[in-house]
C-alpha cells in the first residue's frame, strides 16, 4: 500500500516539473528575443586625426615683373605657362630697337675724337703764348742790359732806356698773364669734353644694362605661372605683343622643391593643431599618391570659408617633405589628415558602443537583468573609437541594430536578451 502511493507522488511530481517545464517553454516563445553583442574595453593606442582640404602651394615663390627702364616694355618673347626651368633660363624677352638705337647714336657720338682735337689745338694755343712769353722775356732782359749799359749816358737816354725796361717788363708779365689765362680756358673745355665722354660712357653702360634688364632670366628653379594682370583695361593673363609698365608684375616662379599644403581647419578643431604635427597629404588628381609633412604655420585669426559665410575657419600651413615635380604642383586641390592628438595604451571603446542625449554620453553594460545604462567620461574620440577617462570591466554592448529594436521595444523589460562576444 505504502509502495503503491510513493509511486503515485512521484508521478504526480514529475508531472508538475514537466508542467512548469512546458509552461517556461511556452512563456519563452511568447516573448521576444534579442542577441546583443558586447566588446571588451581594452588598452589600445588610439590616434585622434583632422581632416581639412585646401590647396597645394609654393613656399617662397618668386615674383617677376616688368623692368624698371623708362622705355616701352612690349613684350616679345614669353616661355609657355607650365614650363619647368632653371636658374638663369630665359623666361620673356621686352621689345630692345629702341634702346638700340640709343646705343647707337652713343657710340657715335665721337667724343674721343673731339677730345683729342681739343687736346691738339689746347697744345698750339699754350705753345704759341709760351713762345710769346719767352720773346717778351728775351726782350727784357735785352732792355735790362741796355739800361745798365746807360750809366754814364746822358740823363735823356737812361731815361729813355728805363722807359724801355719798364715796358718790357710789363710785356712779360702780360704774357704770363696771357698763358695762365689760355692754360685755365682748355683746362676747363678739356674737363667739360672729359664730363662728356663720362656722361656719355655712363649712359652706354646704362643703356646696355637696360637692353640686358628686357631679357628677363629664372632667378631661380621653378615652373613658369602667369596671374592675371591688368592689361589694356582688363583683368587677365600677359600675351605676346603686350606693353607693361614698370614693375608690373606678370609672372610667378613656384619653388616647386618647396611645396606646401594650405588648408581650412574648423575653428571647433584649431584647438588640436599644433606646430610640428604630422599629416598625410592627398590630392584629387592623384588619389593613389601619399605625401607627408608637418605643420608649420597656423593663422591667429579666423575668417570666413569662402563658401559657407556662416562657418569660420583658420589656413593652417603644412610643409611636404617629398618632392614631386610631376604631380606636386601649385594650385592643386589636397586632402589633409592631420595626427592632432595621440594616447597611448588609453581605455578605448568603439564609438558605436557610444550612447549621447541631452544628459551626457553613456554606455550600455550587460547586467545580471539585462542592459545596464552607465554614464561615462570621455576623454576625447577619433573616428572610430571613444577614449575614456576611465576603465570599465563589465562587457559593453555594440548599439546594432538588435540594439536599437530591444531599445525600442516598449516591452523590452519583459522580452528575453541573449549575450554574445564580438569577434
Amino acid at each position: 500500500m505504502k509502495k503503491t502511493t510513493s509511486k503515485k507522488l512521484l508521478i504526480a511530481q514529475g508531472v508538475a516539473v514537466l508542467g512548469i517545464i512546458a509552461t517556461l517553454r511556452y512563456a519563452d516563445r511568447s516573448r521576444t528575443v534579442y542577441t546583443l553583442t558586447t566588446v571588451q574595453a581594452l588598452p589600445r593606442d588610439i590616434t585622434v586625426t583632422v581632416n581639412a582640404s585646401g590647396d597645394l602651394e609654393s613656399e617662397g615663390a618668386v615674383n617677376i615683373s616688368a623692368p624698371d627702364i623708362k622705355y616701352t616694355k612690349k613684350i616679345t618673347f614669353l616661355l609657355p605657362e607650365g614650363t619647368i626651368v632653371k636658374e638663369g633660363d630665359i623666361v620673356a624677352v621686352f621689345d630692345t630697337i629702341q634702346l638700340e638705337e640709343r646705343l647707337e647714336s652713343l657710340l657715335r657720338a665721337g667724343l674721343y675724337a673731339r677730345l683729342q682735337d681739343t687736346e691738339i689745338a689746347r697744345t698750339i694755343a699754350v705753345d704759341d703764348c709760351k713762345a710769346n712769353l719767352a720773346s717778351k722775356q728775351e726782350n727784357e732782359n735785352i732792355a735790362r742790359l741796355t739800361y745798365e749799359t746807360m750809366a754814364y749816358a746822358p740823363k735823356l737816354e737812361q731815361q729813355k732806356s728805363e722807359i724801355q725796361l719798364n715796358q718790357a717788363v710789363a710785356n712779360v708779365k702780360l704774357a704770363e698773364n696771357r698763358l695762365k689765362q689760355e692754360e685755365q680756358k682748355w683746362e676747363l673745355k678739356l674737363r667739360q669734353v672729359h664730363e662728356l665722354i663720362e656722361h656719355n660712357e655712363k649712359e652706354v653702360e646704362e643703356t646696355r644694362a637696360s637692353i640686358d634688364a628686357l631679357t628677363i632670366r629664372a632667378p631661380c628653379e621653378g615652373l613658369v605661372v602667369y596671374p592675371k594682370t591688368r592689361v589694356m583695361g582688363t583683368e587677365r593673363k600677359v600675351q605676346l605683343g603686350d606693353t607693361l609698365y614698370k614693375d608690373q608684375r606678370f609672372m610667378i616662379l613656384p619653388n616647386l622643391f618647396k611645396m606646401t599644403a594650405q588648408v581650412e581647419v574648423a575653428e571647433e578643431d584649431i584647438r588640436r593643431i599644433r606646430i610640428g604635427q604630422f599629416a598625410q597629404i592627398y590630392l584629387e588628381a592623384f588619389k593613389d599618391a601619399v605625401f607627408t609633412g608637418e605643420i608649420y604655420r597656423i593663422d591667429r585669426l579666423a575668417h570666413v570659408k569662402e563658401n559657407n559665410p556662416f562657418i569660420k575657419v583658420f589656413t593652417v600651413g603644412i610643409r611636404i617633405n617629398e618632392q614631386d615635380l610631376d604631380r606636386l604642383r601649385p594650385g592643386m586641390n589636397a586632402r589633409v589628415i592631420i595626427d592632432a592628438d595621440t594616447y597611448m595604451q588609453a581605455t578605448a571603446l568603439p564609438l558605436n558602443t557610444i550612447y549621447t542625449d541631452a544628459d551626457g554620453d553613456w554606455i550600455f553594460v550587460q547586467g545580471e537583468e539585462g542592459p545596464q545604462k552607465i554614464r561615462i567620461d570621455l576623454a576625447d574620440a577619433s573616428e572610430e573609437w571613444a577614449v575614456l577617462s576611465e576603465d570599465v570591466a563589465e562587457p559593453v554592448i555594440l548599439l546594432n541594430r538588435s540594439f536599437k529594436d530591444w531599445l525600442n521595444d516598449s516591452q523590452h523589460d519583459t522580452a528575453v536578451v541573449r549575450w554574445e562576444a564580438a569577434p
